[in-house]
Order: C-alpha cells, then structure tokens, then sequence
C-alpha cells in the first residue's frame, strides 16, 4: 500500500520493500539459546566494543524474501535490527525463517520466542512513527541465516486523522511526481483511500487543498565538488547513499561533472556517476578551475567539500582566505547557483585542532555571502568523528553515510517553502531583532549586537532608525556599559547586553534587556527620543532574574513585563517595578507539526509546560493574546531548528490553548504593526537551515482563521 508504511532508517517516506536497511551484530558466544545479551537491553547503533570497533554493521544489501546467510560460529546469537515507520496505527503479517532459533521483540515486547529453526508468522502491531524491530538468531552449530519477508499490504485503520492523510497524499505525489493531479495510478491510489477511510472523515476534507500542487521534487543539476572525499573513498563515496536516499524520496536529479572514477553499480546503472571529485587537491585548485568545470557542466546546485588537503600546510587565517576566495570565485562565474558548503570533515592526529577552530569561521562565510544576495547554506558534518574515518582522512561506509544525510537534510529542507523570501534588512550581525514603530510612523530597531564575543561581552545597546522599512539609519550606541552601567557592570566575560527590546508608550521609548548572566533591567529615555538619553527604573539591581525582557502595553494603559519562557507580571503605573507576583503562561498542549518534533529540542523536555524555553514576547491581535517563544525543535532528518512557537488566549493570563510552530527558523523574534494595519515578524536566523544567518529582517504575517500566526500575507 503506497504512502502507508515505509521501512527503513527511519525517514519516513513510501512503503518500499525493496530498500530495506538492516544492522546486525558479529555472532556472539551464548551457552544457550536463553542468553540475553547487550542488544536486549537497548539498541546503540554507535556502540563500540572493548576494542573501540563498532558493534553494528549496516546491510543495506539485504532485500526482504532472500536466504539471507550470517556470520556462523557454533553456539551464537546474532542480533538483527531495522526501523519500520509508519504514519498510522496499523497491523501488517511477516514470515520468517532462519537457522537455529529466533525470538523477536517490537518497541521493546518480546513478541516471538522460537527456540527451533520452524519457519515463523507473525503479525506485527505497527504504532505511528517509527517502529523498533530487533531479531535474535540463534546458531546452535554449522550454518545460519534468515529470511523475512512481509506477507501482505498493511491494514488501513477504521477511520484516520485529516492531517495524516494529507501525508500519505503527499507520499503519493512524491511517488508520481509528474502525475500528482492527473494519471491513472495515483488516483486509483485515492480512490481506494476514498473507500478504505471512515466516510465522515473522508467527506471532512478539503479535496481540493489536498491535490493541490506538491512541493517541489526536482533538484535539477547537483555537482558534487571537492576532492578525494568526494572521488571515492570507499567507492562512491558520499554519493552512493545520498543517491539512494534522494531516490527513495521521489526527487529528481542529476549528478554531474566531468568525472565518473569510482562509481558504484547503483550509481552507474542509474546514470550517475558524474562528479568533480579531485584527489590531492585543495582550495585553490578549485577555485582556479572552476571555470572548465561550469562550462562543461553547469549546476543548479553545489555539493562543496573541499578543506581536508589544505590543513596541514596552512594556518587558520590563511585557510579561511582560501575559502572566502573560493566562494567569491563560485558566484562570480554562477552568480544563480544554490552552494551547500559543507564543513572540514575530521582526521586523526594534530590537525583536528586545526579542522575545529576553521570549521568555527565556516558559517560567518556563509552569512557574509547570503548578505550578498547568494544562495548558500552551511551543512554541518559535525555528526562524522575519528571513528568514521577508514583512514586517518577519509570517511568509511559509516562515515559517507553521515555525510549523505547531512546533504539529504540540506538539500530537502527548502526554507521557502516554509518562508516568504526574505532578506537581511542590512549587512550588520544582529540577533534577536526587535522593530517597533514610533511616532511619525518611524520605525526603530534592535537586537543583540558586538559579534564575534557577543555571548560574553559587548558594548551596550544599538539603535537603527527607518521611513519605509528599508533603508536603515544607525543612531550608535544608546546605553553603554562604559557610560551608564550600575548594577551592570559586571565583570570579566558577565558583561554583555542580551536580547534588547524598543517599545514606544506613554510618550517616550522604553528599552527593556537583561544582561548575561545578571537579570533583566528596564530602562526609560528622558528626552522622549530613542536616542535617549535613558535612566533606569531600578539603578540599584535587576528587576527579575532570567534573560529575554519584553514588555506588554495592554488596550486598558496597564504594562506587563514578560521574560524568559512566559513569565509574566503586571508593572507599577510608575514602572518601577514588578506589582504583583510572577506567574507563567502556559499551554493547553502541542499542535503537531510535520516534520518537526515539536518541543523535542535538548532545551527542552517534551510535553513542557511552556510555550517556548526563552525569547518571551506577548501581543494582542483582533483582541486575542498571542505569545511567541523560542525553542529548539528536531525534524526527521535529524536536524535542530530554532523556531518561533506560539499559543494564544481571549485573557491575558489564560488560559492558553495548544502550542504550534507559528514562524520555522524565526526563534527570539517580536511583532510589530506598521503604519498602515499589517502585522511583521522580526527575524534574524539561528540555525544551518535559516534562508540566512545572525542578520536582522522581517516577513509578513497574518493570523488564519483558526487564529494561528502564520508567516507571509492573509491569502
């Protein structure tokens, strides 16, 4: 059943039978069949043994309904392991056979226990998500093997959420691309979703918004660029799997360049061998070639590994110039192209040092070229270590795995599908960005400022002005540390400005902050201009402890301050200080969001009782109260995003119905309503799949009409 099921590392997608992926032990010694061994108390695919090998080899070879032979030693276990991801709560049967003995656990039940080689049937309950399967093969001497096999399609379940079959519609389209409105075999595929599905569901949805059209499948030209790593080291290198999971995705695209040395028969058979893989070379190679490489081959996109020849005979500035110019020289021949920079994967020895302090100066590349209007994105391969190295410099299988799926992840994570296209408002490193609109509809910004030691010192607090939300005029620094610091000042590396908010009531600017490390602090400017000069309302200490100050101006003229996760407490008239005791706004539940793991970010437990882990900030629109945090959440590939999550309440203390993933990639951002009624989010982009990096920006936004902030304009 296409869409329904999908069997693999546990990356969703179609129901594909013929791309199984299975880890298995060594045979490990037992006295007998009852023997529990370390894979039954949890499966680690990164455990080592004593000797620092890894205790689990991946077989991506082995096809489901084949006799399947493994290692034998007499009196032997051998442990199986695969994942199962299904979108839906349903059964499916297996057949198994296998030489000498077998027991079978699924999510962690032992739901087999065949101490005989009898083939075996059995029904597997598969939950939504990703289902856990280990097998143990017993040997009890001479050969051992087994086979497994699925007996029939999966069961569809009575009745099926509306968003899950959206899903499984948009499986389908990836499965027929070109046929996602029209052809014969995708809609008999609906069709018999239609009659499968509880009627009343069916009839709740919108048919139309359903087949509409899919994202976007094709990648076009894909380069692959850099040297040995990418040539070939094992065969195929970081090709091969990333070819098969671009496959398995339903994308279309091709490998190209001038190259075809080490393929692999998947690669070859499919007509994709082609890269720019050149062994020995470094940097400046590249660069001085590139434009014989584009002529030949011109790409939509770029794979760029390269650094791994350059690090012993360069120290770091030298490196980082090698990588500026090479980047420069990319768009100034491709000025179109999308450029996936990817990090200096590891090596043994002294030069890991080395590798760690460049890798470091990578992203600050990157977030200077978006700047520039070019598509570039960081890939990290922070995920390869020592260990996932066949030698002392290239990846293994393992290793070539990791790189694949850090390109996957980059290359099937379109930002503008989740994102209007947005830009840096101006070439300035600025986090948190905070815009309010002052009077004579002038607009004023801030944000966290003093890149590159921001997190542990900065000067104080930085003004910009504009007419038209476009042209940026600095006003400097308003409040510094050197000049106007009490409680302050702090000392060592505590003397930073976190996070300042410019709000403009009661006829003057207030500037709220708080100070690593320190607490939050309000200050109010004397002159009524947001240049100030400005005095705080409580020189003597921080109003609260925490990060992340905000402030509220309510229709009736009360004040709230607002920090951390939701923590709130209504002002003095006086604004000198907090009127009443703390509390925190909390939500109903979680709305989940496909292809995020909301609220699963390492900041954060799942199911906390909060909005966001930080970033606070609280707004009222068409009479409902919205507040944003920020929060680390997973998608599936995986990689961390730093998003905008939101809940909303008719009372300003609640209660607050389910959080939801209001604005991806737009983590610590405030709203804002310009002259004319329309609402904005800031942005500034903090993480590798941000459009851009560490500048301010804003997007528009409109609230649905099930009152949910969305990004881009009301449709």
């Amino acid at each position: 059943m296409i869409g329904l099921l999908s069997v693999s590392t546990g990356t969703g997608g179609i129901f594909n039978r013929e791309s199984p992926v299975w880890y298995a032990t060594a045979p490990i010694k037992v006295k007998g069949f009852s023997d529990a061994l370390f894979p039954e108390q949890g499966v680690n695919l990164d455990a080592k043994n004593d000797q620092g090998q890894p205790q689990w080899t991946m077989h991506r070879e082995w096809p489901d309904g084949a006799g399947l032979g493994v290692p034998s030693v007499d009196s032997s276990s051998t442990y199986l392991y695969r994942v199962i991801s299904s979108r839906f709560a349903t059964k499916t049967a297996v057949h198994m056979t296998y030489d000498d003995g077998i027991e079978v656990w699924l999510n962690g039940q032992k739901i087999v226990s065949n101490p005989s080689g009898s083939p075996t049937d059995m029904v597997l309950n598969i939950q939504p998500g990703d289902n856990r399967l280990l097998v143990k093969v017993y040997n009890c001497s001479a050969g051992c093997g087994f086979s497994f096999k699925f007996n029939d399609a999966p069961t569809w379940p009575a009745s099926i959420d509306p968003e899950a079959l959206r899903l499984v519609i948009q499986d389908l389209s990836r499965k027929f691309p070109d046929q996602y409105t029209r052809g014969a075999e995708f809609l008999i595929r609906l069709n018999d979703l239609e009659e499968k599905l509880d009627e009343a569901a069916f009839r709740a949805l919108d048919r139309e918004a359903l087949l509409a059209a899919p994202p976007s499948m094709k990648l076009g030209r894909i380069m692959p660029l850099g040297d040995s790593i990418t040539n070939g080291a094992p065969a195929g290198a970081y090709r091969d799997p990333l070819f098969s999971l671009l496959k398995k995705g339903g994308y279309s695209f091709s490998f190209v360049g001038s190259l075809d040395e080490n393929p692999t028969a998947a690669l070859t058979a499919d007509g994709q061998e082609h890269h720019q893989g050149h062994s020995s070379m470094g940097m400046d190679w590249i660069r001085d070639n590139l434009k014989q490489f584009f002529a030949a081959n011109p790409p939509d996109r770029l794979l760029l590994a390269i650094g791994a020849n350059d690090i012993g005979g360069a120290k770091v500035p030298e490196l980082n110039a090698r990588m500026e110019n090479l980047v420069t020289a990319i768009f100034t021949l491709q000025p179109k192209v999308k450029l996936y920079l990817a990090s200096v994967t590891p090596q043994t020895g002294p030069a890991m040092a080395k590798i760690t302090e460049f890798n470091k100066l990578i992203p600050d590349i990157v977030a200077d070229h978006i700047a520039k209007g070019h598509q570039v994105i960081y890939v990290s391969m922070a995920a390869l270590d020592v260990n996932d190295l066949g030698d002392n410099v290239h990846p293994n299988v393992a290793g070539s795995l990791k790189m694949a799926e850090a390109w996957y992840a980059a290359l099937t994570t379109d930002s503008a599908a989740e994102l209007p296209d947005i830009k840096p408002l101006f070439d300035y490193p600025v986090r948190d960005t905070c815009i309010c609109l002052g009077p004579d509809k002038t607009y004023f910004l801030t944000g966290t400022t003093g890149h590159p030691t921001w997190w542990e010192t900065n000067d104080g607090i930085r003004v910009w002005k504009s007419k038209d939300l476009k042209t940026w005029e600095p006003l400097g620094i308003v409040w510094s540390f050197e000049k106007n610091a009490t409680w302050q000042k702090g000392n060592g590396k505590q003397r930073a400005i976190w996070a300042p908010e410019i709000h403009y009531f009661k006829n003057t600017f207030w500037l709220a902050y708080s100070v690593n490390y320190g607490g939050t602090g309000l200050l109010r400017s004397k002159t009524g201009k947001a240049e100030g000069p400005y005095e705080d309302v409580k020189p003597d200490g921080p109003l609260t402890d925490g990060i992340d100050a905000s402030l509220f101006a309510d229709d009736d003229g009360k004040v709230y301050f607002v920090w951390q996760n939701g923590t709130i407490a209504r002002l003095k008239d006086d604004m000198s200080g907090l009127a009443e005791k703390p509390l925190t706004l909390t939500p109903a539940g979680i709305d989940a969001q496909p292809g995020r793991n909301t609220r699963g970010g390492p900041l954060e437990p799942v199911n906390a009782g909060q909005v966001g882990y930080e970033g606070a900030f609280l707004t009222k629109i068409n009479g409902r109260y919205h507040l944003i945090c920020a929060t680390l959440n997973t998608d599936n590939k995986p990689q961390t995003h730093y998003d905008c999550m939101s809940a909303s309440a008719d009372s300003i203390y609640g209660p607050y119905g389910n959080t939801y993933l209001a604005i991806p990639h737009g983590g610590h951002n405030t709203l804002f309503k310009d002259a004319q009624g329309n609402w904005w989010s800031t942005f500034f982009g903090n993480d590798p799949q941000a459009p851009f990096r560490e500048r301010p920006a804003i997007l528009p936004i409109h609230v649905d009409a099930n009152g949910k902030i969305l990004p881009g304009k009301n449709p």
